[in-house]
C-alpha cells in the first residue's frame, strides 16, 4: 500500500521544505557584513550564541530520550558534562558588552 500524500502538490511540499530550511537555520541565514566594526562582530556573536542553543538543546533531547541507566553512566555524565559547559559559555556570549 502506497504512503498517503502528505501534500496536495509539489509547489505546496517546496513551501513546507523551504519553512522547515528556514527554522532550522535561523539567524544563519542572513549573510554577515562585510565590514569590520561593531554590527559585524555582533552577528558573529549571535551566530555562535545561536550554535551553542541550538547545541544544548539537541543534545538535553538526546540525553532525556535514553534510559536511566546510560544517564548514569560515563557516556551520560560526560554528555552532561558538555551541556553544562556549552551552557555555561552561552551565558559568557550574553554578558558580553556590545557598544
Amino acid at each position: 500500500m502506497p504512503t498517503p500524500r502528505k501534500y496536495k502538490s509539489g509547489a505546496e511540499r517546496q513551501v513546507a521544505y523551504r519553512l522547515r530550511c528556514k527554522e532550522r537555520e535561523g539567524t544563519l541565514a542572513h549573510p554577515l557584513p562585510l565590514t569590520l566594526g561593531r554590527k559585524r562582530w555582533t552577528a558573529m556573536l549571535g551566530r555562535a550564541l545561536h550554535l551553542l542553543e541550538q547545541a544544548h538543546e539537541e543534545m538535553q533531547d538526546y540525553y532525556d530520550g535514553k534510559s536511566e541507566a546510560w544517564q548514569d553512566s560515563e557516556r551520560g555524565e560526560a554528555l552532561a558534562e558538555t551541556m553544562e559547559s556549552a551552557q555555561d559559555i552561552a551565558s559568557e556570549l550574553k554578558d558580553i558588552p556590545m557598544i
